[in-house]
């Protein structure tokens, strides 16, 4: 059985990922439809409760790395925020939806960086 701090992390990664999946839905950005069979959250219910959601699950990710039930030191959790902050942010997978949105031909060294960035830099957490 995971620690309670291993699932918290786990937890924390998945809703973050989660808020770029809802927010790479929007119409502004790849305008899905359909994601894994089912309906987007803009396209089910509207735009505006898109972004709340997605933004609700970013809140949500680093309400679970700071919180006082995460038996880790402030240190800990400073560091863990920051190196979340900096994978998802301008250096990762910002950077890659804005290479995936702005790039018009994609070769297969393009597409693999901008998975890097926007995927596997978080997985990697």
């Amino acid at each position: 059985m995971p620690s309670n701090i291993t699932m918290n992390l786990a937890v924390a990664v998945e809703m973050l990922h989660n808020y770029s999946l809802v927010h790479d839905d929007l119409p502004a950005m790849d305008d899905d439809k359909y994601r894994r069979g089912k309906k987007t959250t803009h396209y089910k219910y509207n735009e505006f409760i898109a972004i709340l959601a997605g933004c609700g699950l970013l809140n949500k990710t680093y309400a679970i790395l700071s919180s006082k039930s995460l038996k880790l030191s402030d240190k800990i959790k400073i560091q863990l925020i920051e190196h979340l902050t900096i994978i998802s942010g301008e250096k990762g997978l910002l950077k890659g939806q804005y290479l995936d949105l702005s790039s018009k031909d994609k070769t297969v060294n393009k597409r693999l960086e901008i998975n890097k960035l926007k995927t596997g830099k978080l997985m990697s957490y």
